[in-house]
């Protein structure tokens, strides 16, 4: 994929966005509703900003790049841990965890993401580790991650429910279902500790 723009969108501030939209004749107010559709809303482009217009989605899509990492696998079942494998833009993969809290349907659940390729450890019961430590995920790599989980669950939940009756989930809840996000180190933590 050829990238026309400089930056990524999930590298930006919501003052940095305020800041643009100046320079374009916006209003800062609609660099919130921007935050509002990645942040909240969850898009997965500019072309769902809906409450925004489409000369300025336009210079959205020349100024920054709105990509999420394409899934490549996903297992588990529903009820049950699913892993979602993910590759970032430089050909890396990195997976997150969807791990449920308690046995009973609609319960919580736990979300784990990456914020490394690789692990410096080469623990034998554990894949992260068999090429070793490559990098570290940047912020923007991070918040993408988390948000091609939420689309990518979203989904499933509708095709779980494709020609049979189903109770489909809204977004609202979806995201009750994450009581807690984790960030998951490969590396031992003691790998950082300054001794």
């Amino acid at each position: 994929m050829e990238r026309l723009s400089v930056d990524s969108i999930f590298s930006q501030s919501l003052e940095s966005l305020q800041d643009q939209f100046a320079l374009w004749g916006e209003p800062r107010w609609r660099a919130g509703q921007l935050m509002e559709w990645i942040y909240r809303k969850f898009a997965g482009g500019f072309d769902e900003c809906s409450n925004l217009s489409k000369p300025l989605r336009a210079k959205l899509k020349e100024k920054y790049f709105f990509s999420l990492a394409p899934l490549v696998t996903v297992t588990g079942q529903e009820h049950e841990t699913r892993k979602f494998l993910w590759k970032l833009e430089d050909g890396n993969l990195v997976e997150s965890v969807l791990i449920p809290a308690g046995s009973e349907e609609g319960g919580r659940h736990t979300l784990c993401v990456s914020t490394q390729v690789g692990c410096a450890y080469g623990c034998r019961f554990c894949a992260s580790g068999r090429s070793g430590f490559v990098r570290d995920l940047t912020a923007a790599e991070n918040s993408c991650e988390v948000i091609a989980t939420y689309n990518a669950l979203l989904a499933l939940e509708r095709a779980a429910g494709a020609g049979k009756k189903h109770k489909h989930r809204t977004l609202p809840e979806l995201l009750y279902l994450f009581s807690k996000q984790i960030a998951m180190f490969s590396s031992s933590p003691n790998t950082t500790l300054d001794l």
